[in-house]
């Protein structure tokens, strides 16, 4: 038998590496096999930005009639999708030794890389977290149908998952009397995004087959384009809500722990009132006299997110300020601004980002409560929340409406938890 220490350290690494180079590759794949199924959404979404470009030149009101929030979403997934199929091509076919070459020439990646913590439980959680920041960012290429779009009642409500079934796909043919070519090559980009649909004076229907992955709902919408979407619509409302709630419950926090005294104990005295009152209350409270628009929501989720943030900052606050390096700092005679941007900051930025991520958790569940209950996004705007809700009165008959976006709301905060808890240890050791 061979003595393992002549073994060649690459012969030995070699089932790991072919482990790490499978996810990669199986990525590739899935992606190029999408972006030839997209193909015609891609092509559209690049098309009608050079002509919304062109169109800016000779008829800007035109232009302007036609631009949308819809649109410039689907600009921006255009754009990255590229860049992502490039990046996962790239580290599916270049050699180990040339990415590690390229990855230590950018500084602040290979500084990024090494500080991270390198277990399963991580890698885990950064995976499926990346899977939902992706589908959220190029939702308008990945839905298969409009989520907001009734279908026909008798043939497409409440079919099962992989059912397959007829449904009429609506196209422009010419354009219309006193429209320029670049207002017809834009209208066809946009039902072709599923941003606008045709006139039926001026559309031919023509049906073809379609299977819903996930089934449909109770009025025949695709559900696996609600879950994209909502995918979206969650993500986006945890994120800005978290990052509000952070920069104010951090604000107070400072202003706590370096104020001391009287400041102090009045913002402590309001945060102990905001926190004695249930959560779900106070965030249903503040979407009775605030509304539900997604604004409206995301400054909801603020004003009942603060506290915690708050109260962990002027933990910290107080701790470091009588650290011996702060101490020194004001003997040296440096400003106040200056202590706090060189070193109370750095140290109680790694609290901030964990609390961070387990703030996003917090929010995205609130939302999905809110939306449960009724009191957040409205539909037929899809989230994860108001489709569960929509889900109890077919629970029996149709277990998919609720089983898909329960799944993804578990899962991504299960992502988020393994992600929290990684960076908590590994900071703390």
């Amino acid at each position: 038998m061979a003595d393992p220490a002549m073994i060649p350290a690459s012969t030995e690494r070699l089932p790991g590496r072919l482990l790490r180079r499978s996810g990669p590759i199986l990525i590739s794949v899935i992606l190029w096999a999408l972006t030839i199924d997209r193909a015609d959404i891609l092509v559209a979404g690049i098309r009608s930005f050079g002509v919304s470009m062109a169109l800016f030149m000779t008829a800007p009101a035109k232009a302007w009639a036609m631009m949308s929030t819809a649109l410039t979403e689907a600009w921006i997934a255009c754009a990255f999708w590229p860049v992502i199929l490039a990046v996962f091509t790239a580290v599916a076919v270049l050699p180990e030794e040339v990415r590690g070459n390229l990855r230590t020439r950018i500084a602040p990646v290979e500084r990024l890389v090494t500080s991270l913590p390198r277990n399963p439980r991580w890698t885990a959680g950064v995976w499926l977290l990346a899977f939902f920041v992706f589908v959220a960012i190029e939702a308008p290429i990945l839905v298969t149908t409009d989520p907001l779009t009734q279908g026909d009642l008798g043939t497409t409500r409440l079919v099962p998952p992989l059912s397959a079934t007829t449904v009429a796909d609506r196209q422009i043919p010419e354009a219309g009397p006193g429209s320029s070519g670049l207002e017809t090559m834009l209208a066809r980009d946009l039902v072709t995004l599923r941003i606008r649909s045709a006139p039926p004076e001026r559309s031919g229907n023509a049906d073809h087959p379609m299977v819903f992955l996930l089934g449909t709902d109770s009025v025949g919408r695709d559900v696996l384009s609600r879950v994209i979407v909502g995918t979206r619509v969650s993500l986006m409302i945890g994120i800005l809500a978290t990052v509000g709630a952070l920069l104010l419950g951090s604000l107070i926090g400072f202003v706590a722990g370096l104020a001391g005294r009287w400041p102090d104990s009045i913002l402590m005295w309001i945060v102990d009132v905001f926190l004695s009152i249930p959560s779900l209350f106070l965030v249903i409270t503040f979407a009775f006299f605030l509304g539900n628009s997604v604004a409206q929501l995301i400054l909801v989720l603020v004003l009942s997110g603060w506290m915690g943030v708050a109260r962990i900052v002027r933990g910290e606050v107080l701790h470091l300020r009588r650290r011996e390096f702060v101490l020194a700092a004001r003997l040296f005679g440096q400003r106040s601004g200056t202590i706090i941007r060189r070193h109370l900051l750095p140290n109680v930025l790694p609290t901030i980002l964990t609390a961070a991520i387990l703030q996003v958790s917090d929010t995205i569940l609130a939302e999905a409560a809110l939306g449960f209950l009724g009191y957040g996004v409205q539909p037929p705007v899809p989230s994860w929340g108001n489709m569960l809700g929509e889900a109890v009165a077919h629970l029996e008959t149709a277990w998919w409406l609720a089983v898909f976006p329960g799944l993804c709301l578990v899962t991504l905060l299960i992502s988020l938890h393994l992600l929290a808890d990684e960076l908590q240890q590994e900071w703390k050791a």
